[in-house]
């Protein structure tokens, strides 16, 4: 039974709370406003002064971006001033409650709804906008939310798990914007931002968790404090009577640590409708892939990347690639054309090779026991005239004049060097673009209704013609294509490129009511995809790039994109010092930064870790495309055991394998005669080094715990190594315990008070894997004191 109440704010010198009625967190609305003023986890609790504001983005005209897509200008703002009068209700059906209210912004009415969930997060914040004036079209372009921490900053640390800033940040530390991916952005993070105060157990949650926008939030300085602003990117066409939604974004705040809360964050996924896939191929969870291309791939400043001319080439090195320990091949489209462009769906000839070709690198690579899968497109098509227009942009836009610059700190916190490179990216490829381009792609007359437009119904784009991954044929006919490659090849499952790539609104007739959905459509389609390509073939696994908690629903496995600013951040010593005080400088900080990156993530999510892939060394200059330019070869060898052995899958590009040949062996074969490292529990909270150079995480199954230590630094040193003696499920009884990495046999560790003591010497970047129960037979092969 539904059941309404009106309630009404107090006078001026006070604020309304609003708590649910079995108690919980308490809200205190602003009494001008009706927007939350500050949080308490219960009634009597200690005060989170967060305060909300809403703006609205509307009108204006449409352009292209630097790059492409779109961006708006001369359009108006509107802020959230006043709660329209007698308009706070209190709504409750059975255990579900909310208070609802609506504000006035300009001529536009905004309603915020307030739900209390019984579970963690408690809270759910819903916002919708609807105009007040009578015509027959408003356009929203973005909403904005903003949450404003006031107070002494020294007394908060931040954290964003998943993003580019180190854990325990101090507020009164960040002295510029901070971007954070939301759970639906386009590579994608948990979404979560937690503040949490230094002196007493008390956390705030703030969670945007939107379906239908991808969105972003930045950290940044305020007047008063630390902001927090979250541009949704909500876009839409609607009438007076008509309303336009975003959410959800939860909150709670709670008296706990934040070392305490992040620990159930997976169980919370369950209760807001998201859990990964219960029947992921078992070879998915632990698969190392070998990324392939075939012809060559120009680059700007001449360098040419052509590992495979040909497919024979490809084949040739096959042995070579199972002997290095690699599992699967990810083949990449051909280069230079089509490179990462749909030349026809489900075409094999233009955008592989021969039907022949490929028929016949399948084969060769099962017969070797290697598995194969291919690098597909789904987010547009290219022509003459796509490649012209991006061409065009880049020679006419902001950069052209910039792009020798080298970027060093792409990676990291250089937002703008993304756009150069893109820019240079655009400039090498378009005399092979235009080359092999039709005049007018086929599809554009064929299905129109396919492609994403703006309000003047041209097609938008970002350098390609831009697909409507929402449109039901759309997806249809990828499907098909996807279906006919796994019946026709027998290949093992696809990587999808850039699903989330067109971020921008979708302004077509059939679309402009609620415009920006057509950016997060992708997750309907891999749903459906999922369910056809099971009906082939249960062993068929879905790979993707966006690592946001809603591209784990469907797919097996998601690239670790949220963890390559750290290689650059931790080794690349050419990056400016002034960044230093949110950058993850130390193997301890590293160890943090994946630890929480990890609890922050659904259970069962597998994440595809890398130190090279094409994404990382595409984007550079001669001379610093691989890490081993960038960060010295030695540096390098470290990071191969740092990623191959914490966890999940791992994935190397071609090149990349160049002088750490004998790392990825040993690295392969500790994945694959040590159970625990290969599928068991990643556990950064048992192991602990004195000195904060060590990278320590422990592996362990039922049956075997094995340390991981790696010294990060490019000096020697001797420390500490302690490992909780709960965590150890069969310790070692002999003196001496085996570092597998090396093939020396180690004392064994003191054991005192529940904690076993290892202390160890290493040599700079070096590493140790030290195995902790009886050696498997393969690696018990090591000479020296036996015990």
């Amino acid at each position: 039974m539904v059941t309404e109440t009106a309630a009404r704010l107090p006078g001026a010198a006070t604020s309304t709370p609003v708590t649910p009625r079995g108690g919980g967190v308490t809200i205190r609305l602003d009494e001008h406003t009706g927007l939350p003023a500050s949080f308490a986890p219960h009634a009597a609790g200690p005060v989170v002064p967060l305060r909300i504001g809403i703006e609205l983005e509307t009108g204006g005209d449409e352009t292209p971006g630097t790059t492409g897509g779109l961006t708006y200008v001369n359009t108006h703002r509107h802020t959230v001033r006043n709660i329209v009068p007698g308009s706070l209700h209190h709504t409750t059906n059975g255990p579900d409650e909310a208070y609802v209210i609506d504000t006035s912004a300009g001529n536009w009415l905004v309603r915020l709804k307030i739900a209390f969930r019984p579970e963690h997060p408690r809270v759910e914040l819903r916002v919708a906008a609807s105009p007040t004036a009578p015509d027959d079209e408003h356009i929203i372009r973005d909403l904005y939310l903003d949450a404003e921490l006031a107070g002494e900053l020294s007394k908060w640390l931040v954290e964003a798990p998943g993003n580019k800033v180190r854990p325990n940040v101090s507020a009164s530390a960040i002295s510029e914007p901070v971007s954070v991916d939301t759970a639906g952005h386009e590579l994608g993070s948990p979404g979560i931002i937690a503040l949490h105060h230094v002196e007493q157990p008390l956390t705030l949650i703030v969670w945007p968790f939107s379906r239908s926008e991808q969105g972003r939030i930045t950290v940044q300085p305020s007047k008063t404090g630390l902001g927090l602003h979250i541009g949704t990117q909500l876009a839409g066409a609607v009438k007076s009577g008509e309303w336009l939604e975003h959410g959800p974004i939860y909150l709670d705040v709670f008296s706990r640590t934040w070392d305490d809360v992040r620990r159930d964050i997976k169980d919370w996924y369950p209760s807001i409708g998201l859990q990964t896939p219960d029947d992921r191929p078992a070879w998915s969870s632990a698969v190392s892939l070998f990324e392939v291309m075939v012809g060559s791939a120009p680059f700007y400043d001449g360098y040419q990347f052509a590992p495979y001319p040909s497919f024979g080439d490809l084949i040739d090195d096959l042995d070579r690639i199972a002997e290095l320990g690699f599992e699967c091949l990810q083949l990449m489209p051909r280069h230079p054309y089509p490179s990462y462009n749909i030349h026809q769906p489900g075409d094999v000839a233009t955008t592989y090779g021969s039907p022949k070709e490929l028929q016949l690198l399948v084969d060769e690579c099962h017969r070797r026991g290697l598995r194969i899968i291919l690098d597909i497109l789904l987010h547009g098509v290219i022509d003459k005239t796509a490649v012209e227009k991006a061409a065009e942009l880049v020679r006419n836009g902001p950069h052209i004049a910039r792009l020798d610059e080298p970027g060093v700190d792409l990676d990291v916190y250089g937002p703008e060097h993304e756009e150069i490179s893109w820019c240079r990216h655009i400039l090498a490829f378009e005399p092979y673009w235009l080359a092999g381009s039709p005049p007018v792609h086929s599809l554009l007359n064929a299905h129109p209704e396919w492609f994403m437009r703006g309000s003047s119904g041209s097609i938008t784009g970002r350098y390609t013609h831009a697909l409507d991954t929402a449109n039901v044929a759309w997806q249809g006919c990828f499907i098909t294509a996807c279906e006919a490659l796994i019946r026709d090849y027998s290949i093992d499952g696809f990587r999808v490129d850039a699903p989330l790539y067109n971020h921008f609104a979708n302004w077509s007739e059939s679309s402009r009511r609620h415009a920006s959905y057509s950016s997060t459509g992708y997750l309907q389609l891999f749903r459906k995809l999922r369910r056809r390509l099971h009906d082939i073939s249960t062993d068929v696994i879905l790979y993707t790039e966006p690592s946001g908690p809603f591209a784990r629903e469907s797919l097996d496995l998601n690239y670790g994109y949220p963890e390559r600013w750290l290689i650059t951040s931790m080794f690349d010593e050419r990056l400016d010092k002034g960044h230093d005080w949110r950058r993850v400088t130390t193997g301890k900080e590293l160890a943090d930064w994946f630890r929480d990156f990890d609890s922050a993530l659904p259970a069962g999510s597998v994440t595809a870790h890398f130190v090279d892939c094409h994404d990382t060394m595409w984007w550079r200059l001669t001379g610093d495309h691989w890490r081993r330019e960038q960060v010295g070869l030695p540096a390098t060898k470290a990071l191969v055991p740092i990623y191959a052995l914490r966890g999940g899958a791992y994935m190397t590009v071609v090149g990349g394998e160049e002088g750490l040949e004998a790392e990825l062996k040993r690295a392969h074969a500790l994945r694959r005669y040590l159970p625990e490292i290969r599928l068991g529990t990643v556990d950064y909270e048992s192991v602990s080094a004195d000195s904060v150079a060590i990278y320590g995480v422990l592996r362990h199954d039922p049956k075997r715990a094995t340390i991981v230590a790696i010294n990060t630094s490019k000096q020697s040193l001797r420390t500490t190594i302690s490992v909780n003696e709960p965590a150890i499920p069969n310790p070692s009884s002999s003196t001496h315990v085996l570092d597998a990495w090396t093939g020396e046999w180690l004392p064994n560790g003191v054991a005192q008070d529940g904690v076993l003591r290892f202390d160890l010497t290493f040599g700079p970047y070096q590493t140790r894997v030290i195995v902790l129960g009886d050696p498997p037979s393969e690696l018990n092969d090591a000479r020296g004191a036996s015990g």
